[in-house]
């Protein structure tokens, strides 16, 4: 595995995960999102070292299809850009339910140092970027 690849779970929608129509609520798409990043950025994922702490700043989602109970939905992230003390995360969602790709996300993350004031990335987390449309 290279720096390079994507982080990719797989995960089936449950009850929790529905709104009171049966559909997946945005909620749930942006709590799966952001079990991701947190995957990515826990001390078993790779850049981990690179980022102690921060907050998300901007997110913006695109979902083109409905999901509903026990449809699995494969989520892809990778590392789309790295700022100065800024790091945005690439999403995207498919599923065999909605007839694959339905959903595209982008979310930037501001690294803070213990004071809450924007703390510059080290430079080797730039090798983690990854070009994606």
């Amino acid at each position: 595995m290279t720096d390079r690849e994507f982080l990719t779970h797989t995960f089936k929608i449950r009850a929790h995960d529905l709104d009171f129509t049966g559909k997946m609520s945005l909620p749930a798409v942006t709590r799966l999102l952001e079990n991701q990043r947190w995957h990515a950025l826990s001390a078993h994922g790779r850049i981990g070292a690179f980022f102690i702490s921060g907050v998300m700043r901007a997110q913006s989602i695109e979902l083109d299809a409905e999901l509903h109970f026990d449809d699995r939905v494969e989520a892809v992230t990778w590392v789309a850009a790295v700022g100065r003390s800024s790091l945005t995360f690439g999403h995207s969602l498919s599923s065999p339910g909605a007839g694959g790709l339905f959903g595209r996300a982008m979310v930037k993350v501001v690294s803070l140092d213990l004071e809450g004031k924007p703390r510059p990335l080290h430079e080797g987390i730039r090798r983690f970027i990854v070009d994606q449309e």
